[in-house]
């Protein structure tokens, strides 16, 4: 069985009616508060592989002892 994604809103999804007559349908409905943050996660993401990419990063190990030191946690 071929599936079909439909993605808009209410009224975009709704046009198709037509051909979604008398076939089973799964409905999600998004947050959309949680789909901008989700937006802006792999946004942050992206950055961060692009500056790594440009040689923008350093050694966990490093970055990791200065926030024990800057926190004064031991370790």
């Amino acid at each position: 069985m071929s599936q079909l994604v439909l993605e808009g809103t209410w009224e975009e999804v709704i046009c198709h009616s037509s051909e979604l007559m008398g076939k089973k349908v799964r409905l999600i409905v998004i947050d959309e508060s949680a789909d901008l943050e989700l937006t802006a996660t792999i946004a942050a993401i992206q950055e961060g592989m692009e500056s790594f990419r440009r040689g923008e990063s350093r050694p966990a190990r490093e970055a990791l002892e200065e926030l024990r030191q800057k926190h004064g946690i031991s370790g």
